[in-house]
């Protein structure tokens, strides 16, 4: 059978260098059509590439070396990423994530077994933290909740993805396999850092950047309005403890007050 072959190419050169990347990916996809080859040729599985989001903001340091990037990914949300500043994504079944309403009899009796669920969650990931640090001393970690587990922040040091004890750190923390994946594809660490839209009982955009057209744009930014209103009693996160060095690289405290500021950390709010 015959048919059209296409891919996104990437490229922090250019165009014309995205599009050759893009050009060479459909070739190679093209080949396996041929080959016979059908495992792959029609779906690439999550992090085998960078991921394809719309550049908000850039941060760089002293020198000029880009060291934060803030995105928009395909279902609206705002992403942190970093290039040297280490954070870890840890999902748990006892997090105990705040929801923005219960049972019926957990609305009228309270929700104890959640609140016990939190603190366990929050119990063991504070020993995993404490064993860390009785062996890297110097280190400073910052631990929030999510509401699929934990994020941590390990902002003493600039740490890059491929430095050989983030591996390390990731299998102490038990870091998410596919966090992990996308780091190493990326050469960046992330954090998303505002409310999945489903969490917030909205819907996802039904159009993805790049835009076609100004209409798409124009629908996009109807959807975030009204994304905006949804989410507005939620948080991304909460802040929860800070433990060991508590130093902090000079140029990350701007990082992580966007952090803080955006996933309104400090903020008594369901999680989303």
């Amino acid at each position: 059978k015959s048919g059209e072959t296409s891919c996104w190419g990437w490229s922090d050169l250019s165009v014309s260098d995205a599009a050759q990347r893009g050009a060479k990916r459909a070739a190679e996809l093209a080949k396996k059509f041929k080959d016979g080859d059908r495992s792959k040729a029609g779906r690439y599985g999550y992090g085998d590439r960078p991921l394809r989001e719309e550049l908000l903001k850039e941060f760089k340091d002293e020198s000029g070396e880009l060291i934060a990037a803030l995105t928009r990914n395909s279902y609206g949300c705002l992403i942190l990423n970093t290039s040297n500043l280490l954070m870890i994504d840890i999902d748990s079944d006892e997090s105990g994530s705040s929801k923005p309403s219960g049972s019926f009899l957990s609305r009228l009796f309270g929700d104890g077994g959640r609140k016990d669920k939190q603190v366990t969650g929050l119990e063991e990931i504070s020993a995993k933290a404490k064993s860390w640090l009785a062996l890297n001393s110097s280190w400073s970690l910052r631990i929030y909740r999510t509401a699929a587990g934990f994020r941590i922040l390990a902002p003493h040091a600039t740490i890059s993805p491929g430095d050989s004890v983030v591996e390390r750190v990731f299998e102490h923390f038990a870091c998410d396999p596919l966090y992990r994946k996308l780091c190493n594809t990326q050469k960046s660490f992330r954090a998303r850092l505002t409310p999945k839209p489903w969490r917030c009982r909205y819907r996802v955009p039904n159009i993805a950047w790049p835009w076609s057209g100004e209409d798409d744009k124009g629908k996009f930014t109807e959807w975030e309005k009204g994304y905006s209103r949804a989410s507005e009693g939620y948080a991304s996160c909460k802040l929860e403890i800070e433990l060991g060095s508590g130093s902090i690289v000079h140029g990350f405290e701007e990082i992580i007050k966007l952090h803080d500021s955006t996933t309104r950390a400090s903020e008594a709010l369901h999680l989303a």
